[in-house]
């Protein structure tokens, strides 16, 4: 196998409305999600066995990293341990409500699957993905979706790189989560109100936080407004953009000129 390489995108959850209580212990929900130019990168070679690097201080490099358990889990499946070494670059913030374990998980099922010659059908790779944890499915499709049940029941939704456009986002951009994760954190919402000051069509939070996002027409005006923030606040700023279907099922690597961390 030569050197290759796959872009795991993070993602951010454009709404999430929270149902019933499951019997599983689990909640239903709705939630709209849209993949990021945002994105780890994983990198394969040739190994004898399974190893992971990963040089994140706060990211383990063996079993207990998703990553690797999704190796193990291919392995399971195919009945071959993956002879491979596996180096994981984390841009996407850990722990941060973005899905970046969840998008490294996925990634790796995809791309051991291409490289055994794809054994594994979609529908294989979903239900190994949905035991891995419940977003990660949705990075299979590498698009924008739909998620229900508890996430893992998905359907396709083809939204542009600015999913708002013209559709008065300040109307169906909602996250249920907020209310518990900000009368925690009471400096969370004066962040957000710092991003409508600074021009956000909308803004919100990522899956359970703390990550919050604004939405921008333009590349231009998400950057000032970068700027703006990161003159009152110290903490990770980044300007990114959503991946459309088309980009998501193209090759997973996409890469783009809107991304910029401040």
């Amino acid at each position: 196998m030569t050197e290759g390489w796959r872009l795991c995108p993070a993602k951010v959850n454009l709404y999430l409305k929270v149902l019933a209580r499951r019997e599983d212990g689990y909640h239903d929900l709705v939630t709209v999600m849209q993949p990021l130019t945002l994105a780890d990168e994983l990198r394969l070679t040739p190994g004898q066995g399974l190893s992971l690097e990963c040089r994140h201080p706060e990211v383990p490099s063996g079993p207990r990293n998703l990553v690797w358990r999704a190796a193990e889990a291919f392995g399971a499946a195919t009945g071959q341990v993956p002879q491979v070494h596996l180096e994981l670059v984390k841009k996407i913030p850990v722990a941060a409500g973005l899905g970046g374990g969840s998008s490294d998980a996925a990634g790796t099922l995809l791309a051991l699957n291409d490289r055994a010659g794809t054994p594994l059908s979609a529908e294989k790779l979903h239900e190994l993905a949905a035991a891995l944890g419940a977003d990660v499915p949705f990075f299979l499709q590498r698009s924008p979706a739909v998620g229900r049940g508890i996430g893992t029941v998905l359907s396709p939704l083809d939204l542009p790189p600015a999913a708002w456009d013209g559709d008065h986002p300040e109307a169906w951009v909602a996250n249920d989560l907020e209310t518990v994760t900000l009368s925690r954190y009471p400096e969370l919402r004066e962040l957000l109100g710092e991003l409508a000051l600074a021009g956000a069509r909308a803004q919100g939070m990522s899956g359970s936080g703390p990550t919050l996002f604004g939405l921008f027409l333009e590349a231009e005006a998400a950057r000032a407004a970068a700027r703006r923030l990161r003159q009152n606040f110290s903490g990770w700023i980044t300007v990114t953009r959503g991946l459309t279907q088309a980009e998501g099922e193209a090759t997973g690597r996409v890469k783009d000129e809107w991304s910029e961390n401040f």
